[in-house]
């Protein structure tokens, strides 16, 4: 009986051609990266946003006092500058729309770093809950824009007047 050896190897060519495909699959996983990041950073800032309407409405009718819900400046006032300031949640039971010694911060959160806030209708930068849980004043919304401007990524709060906050896509223009 002869015994034979097998080849216990690849060849060059099947080499090159499996880097080949490798290289190929690699570059267009790595081209929806940056899109697949910013759907998650989007979805990431809008949750959470949502989570501090909820906190807030809830917490007014927890504790059956005005909620207030802003970016507030330094010196504790709403500022209606979502860009920069932090967003807080404080029981404002003087509707003052302002954080003193007699009102108690239920949360601050740093302004989104990846993107803008825009809060509609423009004139008012803050949301308020009544002890019911309804929306204080005039209901609105509050957007999200990443810094690319792309409005696949916007995302927008609408808050209504019985004071639920939902989700919804912004569309294209």
């Amino acid at each position: 009986m002869k015994y034979t050896e097998t080849c216990k190897g690849v060849t060059l060519v099947e080499l090159c051609t499996v880097l080949a495909i490798m290289a190929i699959i690699t570059l267009s996983a790595v081209s929806f990266a940056p899109s697949i990041i910013q759907k998650h950073r989007a979805d990431s800032v809008t949750r959470e946003l949502l989570h501090l309407f909820n906190l807030a409405r809830t917490e007014a009718i927890t504790s059956g006092s005005i909620v207030t819900l802003c970016p507030t400046n330094k010196t504790g006032n709403c500022s209606g500058d979502w860009k920069n300031n932090p967003i807080s949640v404080f029981i404002d039971p003087d509707n003052s729309r302002s954080v003193t010694n007699t009102e108690t911060v239920i949360k601050l959160v740093a302004p989104p770093s990846t993107g803008a806030l825009k809060s509609t209708p423009k004139k008012r930068g803050y949301f308020q809950f009544g002890a019911l849980g309804s929306s204080r004043g005039t209901p609105g919304n509050l957007t999200y824009s990443p810094k690319t401007n792309d409005p696949t990524f916007a995302r927008k709060i609408i808050i209504s007047f019985s004071g639920r906050a939902r989700l919804a896509s912004v569309k294209k223009q």
